[in-house]
C-alpha cells in the first residue's frame, strides 16, 4: 500500500508539472526541476523521469526557499486602478492622469532613505467584446498619443505571444491600470563552499519500504558535511534541520560550489 502511494503521488505531481509546461509550450527536456520547502526534496527526485526534466536541484536550505526569497528581492510598492477606457488618442490625458495619481500615492509611502527608486507601469487589457483580460502588459513611458499606440502593439504582442495568435482589427480596452515603484535593497549573497570532495561515511541506515517490494537499503548523510564536488550514488538520504533529500538508485547527486545538490537521473 505505502508503496502505491508513493507511485500515485508521484504521478500526480508529474502530471501537474506537465500541464504546466504544456500550457507555457516548453519542453520539460530543456528544464531542470527546483525542490524546495521540506517536501519538495524527499519526493521530486521520484517525479524527475516522469516530468522528463534535465536534472533536478535542491537549493541550500531548502525548507527556509521562501523566507530567503523576501531576503533577495527588492521592496516592491504596488496599487491599482480599474477603469474600462478604450485605447485611442483621445483617451491618453485620462490613462496618464490615473497613472500619476497612482506614482503620487505610492511616492507618500516610501521610505525617506529611498534611492534610484524605478517606476513599473502595467495595465490589463481585453479585445473588445471579451470577458477576460490579458494582465500585465508593460506600459513603455508616459502616455500621449504615441503612447497609447506603443500600449496597442504591446498589447497584441503580449497577446500573440501568450496565444499563439494576434487580432489586430479589433480594438483594444483598458480595464485594471498598475503601478509599481521598485525600491533597490541589499541582497542576499550565496557563499562558495568548501570541503572535501570524498564521500563521508554515513551517519546512520535506513531501509527504504515504499521504493520497491523489497526494503531499500540506504546510506543517510548531513548535509553540512558534504564539500563542493562530493558525488553520491543512489540510494541516499540527506539530512538536514528543515528537510531530507532523497537519491533514488540508479540516480547520483552531486555537491554544487553554493552548496547546492544536483540530481540526475541514470539516463
Amino acid at each position: 500500500r505505502v508503496r502505491f502511494a508513493w507511485k500515485i503521488a508521484l504521478n500526480n505531481i508529474g502530471e501537474e508539472v506537465s500541464k504546466c509546461a504544456l500550457r507555457h509550450g516548453i519542453d520539460t527536456r530543456d528544464f531542470s526541476l527546483v525542490a524546495f520547502g521540506s517536501a519538495g526534496p524527499m519526493l521530486l527526485a521520484g517525479a524527475l523521469d516522469i516530468v522528463g526534466a534535465r536534472r533536478l536541484i535542491v537549493p541550500p536550505h531548502p525548507g527556509l526557499f521562501s523566507a530567503i526569497g523576501l531576503l533577495s528581492t527588492d521592496f516592491v510598492y504596488a496599487d491599482s486602478r480599474s477603469a474600462y477606457i478604450a485605447l485611442a488618442p483621445g483617451s491618453a490625458q485620462r490613462i496618464e492622469a490615473i497613472f500619476t495619481s497612482l506614482e503620487q500615492q505610492l511616492r507618500a509611502r516610501l521610505p525617506a532613505d529611498a534611492r534610484d527608486v524605478r517606476v513599473k507601469r502595467s495595465f490589463d487589457g481585453r479585445l473588445a467584446g471579451q470577458s477576460w483580460e490579458t494582465p500585465f502588459i508593460d506600459v513603455p513611458g508616459r502616455i500621449d498619443a504615441a503612447g497609447v499606440a506603443a500600449l496597442i502593439t504591446a498589447f497584441h504582442a503580449e497577446y500573440r505571444r501568450r496565444n499563439g495568435v494576434a487580432f489586430e482589427g479589433l480594438p483594444i480596452e483598458g480595464v485594471t491600470w498598475r503601478l509599481q515603484l521598485i525600491a533597490p535593497c541589499a541582497k542576499l549573497q550565496w557563499q562558495s563552499i568548501g570541503g572535501r570532495t570524498t564521500l563521508p561515511e554515513p551517519v546512520g541506515i535506513r531501509q527504504l519500504h515504499h521504493l520497491a517490494d523489497q526494503p531499500v537499503t540506504a546510506p543517510v548523510y548531513q548535509r553540512e558535511q558534504l564539500g563542493a564536488g562530493t558525488r553520491l550514488p543512489g540510494p541516499a538520504l540527506i539530512r538536514e534541520p528543515l528537510a531530507t533529500t532523497l537519491v533514488l538508485p540508479e540516480q547520483q547527486a552531486e555537491i554544487g560550489v553554493h552548496g547546492e545538490i544536483v540530481i540526475t537521473g541514470a539516463r
